[in-house]
């Protein structure tokens, strides 16, 4: 019997660490998605458990932003944030680093909430993990692994550590260069 509630158990708590997981994703991706909506005027499409399908979850909206779920068993921790498109580098900065920001803006207050030790022990465990989960956010976009992805519509992607890399070379180039790429159809 105790073999049972132990796998019950260890079973509760995956799936409480996938649901979690899937939350601080949504805080990443928010983290994307609100400086987004303040540069653009076009709509910011927030996905999580997906890179970009649409398909068999559930989608609301408020207003210029479009949030989708997509229960993943295999891709719990996935997400992506989507916007119009902006030119200027420095907001471009923000939107990259707004998510791993998120991710430690969500984390730190809980962590003194748990540090506090006047929470029931289940509570603080399931905030210990959502914590641990948002800084786990942080470190794997933080730093530019170079994995490539693929969006739904079979476009590439890579995290944002990569692409913060990206835009600081593409900010060292030279005026003649964003000159020339104007001229490309």
């Amino acid at each position: 019997m105790e073999f049972f509630q132990g796998v019950g158990i260890a079973l509760d708590g995956l799936f409480l660490i996938m649901t979690l997981r899937s939350f601080t994703t949504l805080f990443h991706e928010l983290g994307h998605a609100l400086p987004a909506l303040l540069f653009t005027d076009k709509d910011v499409s927030v996905y999580v458990g997906t890179y970009g399908d649409t398909k068999e979850g559930v989608s609301f909206g408020l207003g210029r932003l479009k949030i989708f779920f997509k229960f993943n068993f295999l891709a719990w921790n996935i997400g992506m944030c989507t916007h119009g498109g902006i030119k200027m580098l420095w907001q471009n900065f923000i939107i990259i680093l707004g998510g791993p920001i998120a991710s430690l803006l969500i984390s730190i207050p809980l962590l003194f909430v748990v540090m506090s030790n006047t929470i029931h022990p289940l509570v603080s465990f399931g905030l210990s993990i959502f914590i641990m989960a948002a800084a786990l956010d942080f470190v794997s976009n933080i730093m530019p692994f170079g994995r490539q992805m693929y969006t739904d519509s079979g476009n590439s992607i890579y995290n944002d550590g990569i692409q913060l890399k990206n835009l600081l070379k593409r900010a060292t180039m030279p005026d003649v260069y964003f000159e020339m790429e104007k001229q490309i159809p």
